[in-house]
């Protein structure tokens, strides 16, 4: 039988990288399919499980191995046999964040007779072994210099100095991700490039370094370090993406007018901090923004109307919690994602009503808000014909309600509405979740007979993406 080039072969794996456990099959094919597939199966860190870290440790290098040893670390590796690949190499995008919960869960499970004082010196030891390895075996972070050319930054720090010092060397940065919580990670690799913390107020001076700086996304800030974080702009009008996320300050946010150009806006409110007024948000105009997405906002939601009015020309997505949609308000955006209660199903009729140009409804399926039974039977009940792609949104671990006939009664009434549209069905979960709607095989079963029937166009499981998850700062 003829074999598929190699780059044939790569290109068929990317188109899998969502579906883990179908990329997974491949290595096991032969070794061409491994060779290619392997390389995607270890691209992110942040998709790691344990038996990830595992093989991990079994790449360090035996003095790494030693130190381990030394120390009490003693994590079993999963064969004795040497590693088939340089593993590290293969990583595309280093999340240290990652790194740190992945190997704390590890020593936790390896270790749960050490006291908390040893847990966190032996995570630190570990932690410092595994970014070594990266450093070593990624050519590109073998000096400091690595970092010039660095487009996408991931930080959550409170560690000025370590930004300072980036602002350095790192003046390209396309989008800055910013969470001002320290967990100490930032300052390991500030040591493994072998740069100096000797500076502070570094979040200034690392915005007001960036010649193109194009998204932002920053939580758990002060009232005073947003006022320092604005005033460092250069260049206001370059950014199209601006993510605020714990709003807790009863501040002025009249000063989200000078990002002109912004596509695409977030706020994430504390919805148990006072807010007197957020009536400036009423004469903001954006004549570009198209994404809109709004959370635990901590007011009456009718007062947004008239900014949402404002935009409605060219809004294409708005991603909500609670009753934003109001029949004062029609736009033509296509996306829609809301969370709502068991006793606010009539909300569903409001939504869609005033909402005619919305193409695909995300909705979130978390105790005390609807369950998957009752998104599926008000989108028949209250949806209307443009609708042709549902994703549900297991957000914790709140089992399926729905069963198979109730499954199979859904689709049934899909397949005779008017126009016939084929449905994109699309499962969001995180991995550590079991009892969605897709772990019951009665339910994949029917599933598999309406794909073959023509009703079900696409059907994907797949982890939530970052433009949807409310949890991405």
């Amino acid at each position: 039988m003829a074999q598929l080039p190699d780059d044939c072969l790569t290109d068929i794996f990317e188109h899998l990288k969502d579906d883990t456990k179908t990329l997974y099959s491949c290595l096991l094919v032969n070794h061409l399919w491994c060779d290619a597939s392997v390389r995607i199966c270890w691209r992110y860190v942040w998709k790691f499980k344990n038996s990830h870290f595992r093989t991990l440790i079994a790449c360090l290098p035996n003095t790494s191995k030693e130190i381990l040893y030394k120390n009490g670390i003693i994590i079993p590796i999963p064969t004795s046999k040497p590693p088939m690949f340089n593993y590290a190499k293969f990583c595309k995008n280093l999340c240290t964040c990652s790194i740190h919960f992945g190997l704390m869960k590890l020593l936790k499970n390896h270790q749960q007779s050490i006291s908390e004082e040893k847990l966190k010196m032996n995570l630190s030891i570990l932690e410092q072994e595994i970014l070594r390895l990266y450093m070593r075996e990624i050519t590109s972070f073998k000096t400091k210099d690595c970092l010039k050319n660095l487009s996408e930054l991931f930080c959550s720090s409170d560690s000025f100095e370590f930004l300072y010092r980036l602002s350095g060397i790192c003046q390209n940065i396309l989008s800055l991700n910013l969470s001002l919580d320290d967990d100490g990670i930032c300052q390991k690799i500030l040591s493994l490039l072998g740069l100096d913390d000797d500076v502070s107020e570094g979040l200034t001076n690392l915005i007001s370094a960036q010649k193109n700086l194009k998204v932002l996304r920053i939580t758990y800030y002060s009232e005073e370090s947003l006022g320092k974080i604005i005033n460092s702009f250069i260049n206001p009008n370059n950014l199209i993406q601006l993510s605020l996320g714990r709003i807790e300050h009863n501040i002025s946010y009249s000063f989200i007018a000078q990002f002109t150009n912004i596509q695409e806006l977030k706020l994430i409110f504390n919805y148990n901090s006072e807010f007197e007024d957020l009536n400036e948000l009423d004469y903001i105009i954006f004549s570009r923004l198209q994404i809109l997405k709004i959370y635990d906002f901590p007011l009456n939601y009718e007062k947004l109307i008239p900014f949402l009015a404002n935009h409605e020309k060219n809004l294409k997505k708005l991603c909500v919690i609670e009753r934003l949609c109001s029949r004062k308000f029609s736009t033509k955006f296509k996306k829609l994602f809301i969370e709502i209660r068991n006793n606010e199903l009539e909300f569903f009729k409001v939504a869609f009503n005033s909402c005619r140009y919305v193409e695909s409804v995300k909705i979130w399926c978390e105790s005390p808000y609807l369950g998957d039974k009752q998104a599926l039977e008000s989108i028949i009940k209250y949806s209307h014909e443009n609708i042709h792609e549902i994703r549900l949104f297991y957000r914790n671990d709140l089992a399926s309600m729905l069963l198979p006939s109730e499954l199979n009664s859904f689709f049934e009434s899909w397949m005779i509405r008017k126009p016939k549209k084929p449905l994109s069905f699309i499962i969001e979960k995180f991995e550590s979740q079991r009892f969605t709607l897709d772990s019951n095989d009665e339910n994949m079963g029917i599933i598999k007979k309406y794909i073959r029937l023509g009703v079900i166009k696409r059907f994907v499981v797949t982890s939530p993406k970052d433009d949807d998850d409310f949890n991405t700062f």
